[in-house]
């Protein structure tokens, strides 16, 4: 039920403001207001909606409900306001039938700066009528013109939503559902609720409100049920919030594996091999800090049996086992993270507390999502030399200075011909005035002004295995005259300028039944520069995809679905691993990359002199692959250079267009034939830190491929080097390791693994610099039951410093205050190792 608004007056200033603003002739009451006892025969109401989450700086779902009680069909439009923002307007129009009720949905977006641990944020509403003399207002069921609401606000650590019931209430079991909502809120509060906690948001509807930013304020969601498949514009949305960094804990002992594969686009990453019950049974954590013993292991029991669903999982990132199964996994989908359980709620509860596995689990899962880089701060570089005068091109300086020699010579010739050539003395600088007044007027013409121009910088991100595009743009604005701005946006858009609290304008964005918005009556001031950032997904009609293979030279492959747009500057990037150049063909988008193509870190460009736009583009690159939270993830993706695509952002008006999109594909890798050759870059060889045996450090963080540095003492650093599944099983020939380290006064080694032990395969003493080693052992390019082959680079103690240590040592025992001189206190670092592999496919 609405209250009054007690405080209607600044919000009903503002709206009179935007009436003025929006073209109105007339501000009134509407007909059935004239008279105080008549009931409206058209009511709108607002209310919260959605997920019933609102979160400072991103975008939450108001629920708009109408009742027509007339006999004819009624258009309606809600006007929304929020807090004392009474320049920023979100409107819904519906249509409502005769004698019918609607419920829609209406996208918000909350403000940012809010006061931490504000509680409430006022929400105002007024019902808006278009007639023939404009916009007029309908009072609310007690007269007044505004309505006010208060949207709860949430500072938790972390929000999360589970899809648990089924569709149809009859097949609901009340009992299995409180068990996985303890097993849920067990998992989550393991280490103790801190702060505010406004528990888990229940997505009961059928239909998941069809918003481009549904999820925008959910952190992480949990399914337990098939519901999902009824709704597949709700699954498109969830896709597309998955992909740019959300969490999902499927299930799969509630879910059937045609839901997964709706949901990710693609074939289940497990099967199915049958389900068992189990009474007493023990999870095995992996050895992850190369611990001996049973210290990750934990032993559950119950007279009740508990059911697990045993599958093949195809990761790589087991997070626990039963009996040698996989009860969890990960699977990375795009910047997101999907969780498996094959294990019943029941068996992750012992005790009333979460088990040791479970505990490992939650600290990983029920997280903050990652945010989203700021584009506009990104993509701005790229747009700045795109607006401003522009230079005359080179033909044109050639056409004049070219006619000036012609006439010259022509004349010369012609007065030869005549004995006159003494006549040039004053022709020749006369010709010249005239070229140089030309280029003068040309250059004049070209900095009088500056064109009315919209620069457009894109990074479009393919989901995989779909036809969904996400598209994240920033346009620049620029006209030197005052000119409207006309601009709409699609149902799966959502748009807005950059620092608009600083232009004091007044905006309204109206939602209509198909889900499109349009900004009412913009207008683009002379002389400033204005930017629009939006968020879309795209279906396209033919897919983005990056298709290849490896052969003896090494990847080749060709881009799908860009076959009309121009490519350039490609390169295939994953966190934690080289980038490799990529020799592009435009016209057929064929590909090749050999292993000599391994770029250096923090270089994704190979040519040797960039151009101001690349130089710009790979400065851009840095940042999205800096430490941090990278673009993409650990597997392979293509990113090429192309031009703008078209997004669900239109902007209309006479303007000049330009700018740029940067496309990422995944790297999809078909298999090898059996007998042929290979030869894998860098890449797309995957390092792992090896945690089979105590005393081996794990100093490499491979999430970020980084390596020790500033240490001073003595280290082994073991790692397994994992080729592509598509080229296993194998046999390796050859393994080339190129490391680049400073490493004074040590000896580096480089060792292999052969039978159950270690053996050096390489050795050199003062190591500095870019180094090349070679491995053709075949026993130490044997890969092992993981399908990786385990490798040691092991900075030691020269035979000197450890003859000087030795001494210390003795002298220390002696009582003697006696320190060689030899010692060595310097410190060391390694910068990178890359290690390609050839082999034959078995």
């Amino acid at each position: 039920m609405f209250r009054v608004a007690l405080r209607p007056l600044a919000v009903w200033v503002s709206f009179c403001g935007a009436a003025v603003l929006f073209g109105s002739t007339a501000l009134a009451q509407s007909d059935d207001a004239d008279d105080p006892t008549a009931s409206p025969k058209v009511t709108l109401s607002i209310a919260p909606g959605g997920t019933q989450r609102n979160v400072a700086g991103r975008w939450a779902t108001a629920s708009v409900g109408g009742f027509n009680r007339s006999d004819v069909d009624a258009t309606e439009t809600a006007v929304v306001m929020l807090g004392d923002d009474g320049q920023q307007q979100y409107a819904r129009r519906i249509w409502i039938p005769p004698h019918a009720t609607r419920r829609s949905w209406l996208p918000i977006k909350i403000p940012r700066g809010l006061p931490l641990g504000q509680v409430q944020l006022d929400m105002s509403s007024i019902h808006v009528k278009n007639g023939d003399r404009g916009e007029s207002y309908q009072s609310n069921v007690v007269g007044m013109p505004v309505s006010e609401r208060s949207l709860l606000l949430s500072w938790e650590p972390s929000r999360t939503a589970v899809i648990l019931d089924s569709s149809d209430l009859r097949e609901a079991d009340p009992e299995h559902r409180g068990l996985l909502i303890d097993t849920i809120y067990t998992a989550r509060d393991w280490q103790g609720s801190s702060g505010q906690d406004l528990g888990l948001v229940h997505l009961n509807e059928r239909f998941l409100p069809p918003g481009a930013r549904t999820f925008d304020p959910i952190d992480q969601i949990v399914i337990a049920n098939d519901r999902l498949l009824e709704d597949s514009v709700g699954v498109a949305r969830l896709q597309s919030w998955l992909h740019g960094g959300g969490r999902v804990w499927i299930m799969i002992d509630q879910v059937d594996a045609e839901s997964v594969s709706a949901l990710l686009g693609t074939a289940p990453c497990y099967s199915v091999v049958d389900r068992v019950e189990l009474s007493d049974f023990e999870v095995r954590l992996p050895d992850v800090y190369g611990l001996s013993g049973n210290l990750g292991n934990e032993a559950w029991s119950s007279e009740t049996p508990v059911e697990l669903l045993r599958v093949f999982a195809e990761s790589d990132d087991v997070a626990c086992t039963i009996d040698g199964w996989p009860a969890a996994f990960w699977k990375r989908f795009g910047r997101g993270e999907v969780l498996f359980t094959a294990l019943g709620a029941r068996g992750w509860v012992k005790e009333g507390k979460s088990t040791g596995a479970m505990q490992a689990i939650s600290s990983r899962f029920f997280v903050r999502r990652l945010e989203s880089p700021t584009y506009s701060k990104l993509l701005s570089p790229l747009l700045e030399d795109q607006i401003g005068y522009k230079i005359p091109g080179r033909n044109v300086v050639a056409v004049v200075l070219g006619g000036h020699l012609a006439v010259v010579a022509l004349i010369g010739f012609w007065l030869w011909r005549r004995q006159s050539s003494q006549h040039l003395a004053w022709i020749i600088p006369c010709a010249a005035i005239v070229a140089g007044g030309a280029l003068f007027a040309i250059g004049k013409q070209h900095t009088s002004s500056v064109a009315a121009t919209i620069a457009t910088g894109q990074i479009a991100q393919v989901v995989p295995e779909s036809s969904q595009v996400q598209v994240h743009a920033v346009s620049a604005l620029y006209s030197d005259n005052t000119r409207s701005l006309g601009i709409t946006s699609s149902a799966t858009t959502t748009a807005g300028f950059v620092h608009r609290e600083s232009s004091g304008e007044l905006s309204r964005i109206v939602w209509d039944d198909s889900g499109a918005a349009q900004w009412l009556d913009l207008t683009q001031p002379p002389g400033i520069v204005r930017h629009v950032e939006s968020d879309s997904i795209i279906t396209v009609q033919e897919p983005w995809s990056f298709r290849g293979r490896f052969n003896s030279k090494g990847f080749q492959g060709s881009i799908e679905g860009l076959a009309d747009h121009r490519c350039q500057d490609a390169v295939i990037v994953a966190a934690g691993s080289p980038s490799l150049a990529v020799h592009l063909d435009d016209p057929s988008k064929v590909t090749t990359s050999e292993p000599g193509d391994t770029l250096p870190p923090n270089q994704f460009l190979s040519d040797s002199m960039l151009s101001d736009t690349q130089q710009v583009r790979q400065q851009l690159m840095r940042q999205l692959m800096g430490a941090g939270s990278p673009l993409v993830g650990r597997d392979p993706t293509l990113v090429v250079w192309t031009d703008p695509v078209e997004s669900g952002l239109a902007i209309d008006g006479d303007y000049a267009r330009t700018g740029s999109a940067m496309a990422l594909l995944p790297v999809c890798i078909e298999r090898t034939a059996v007998g042929e050759r290979f030869s894998v870059p860098a890449t797309f060889v995957r390092l792992e830190p090896w945690n089979r045996s105590s005393g081996v450090s794990s100093f490499f963080d491979a999430e970020r491929g980084q390596w020790p540095s500033q240490i001073n003492r003595p280290l082994d650093i073991a790692i397994t080097c994992i080729p592509p599944s598509e080229l296993q099983p194998c046999q390796l020939e050859r393994a080339i390791v190129t490391i680049k380290v400073n490493a004074p006064s040590r000896n580096l080694e480089v060792r292999g693994r052969v039978g159950e032990r270690f053996v050096s395969l390489e050795s050199i003493k003062n190591p500095s610099g870019v180094l090349r080693f070679e491995i053709t052992d075949r026993e130490a390019l044997r890969l092992d039951a993981d399908g990786g082959m385990p490798l040691m680079i092991s900075v030691q103690q020269t035979d000197q410093e450890r003859a000087a240590m030795d001494a210390l040592e003795d002298a220390g025992n002696r009582g003697d205050t006696y320190r060689p001189d030899s010692v060595n206190q310097d410190t060391w670092q390694i910068d990178y190792v890359h290690v390609s592999l050839e082999g034959i496919r078995r």
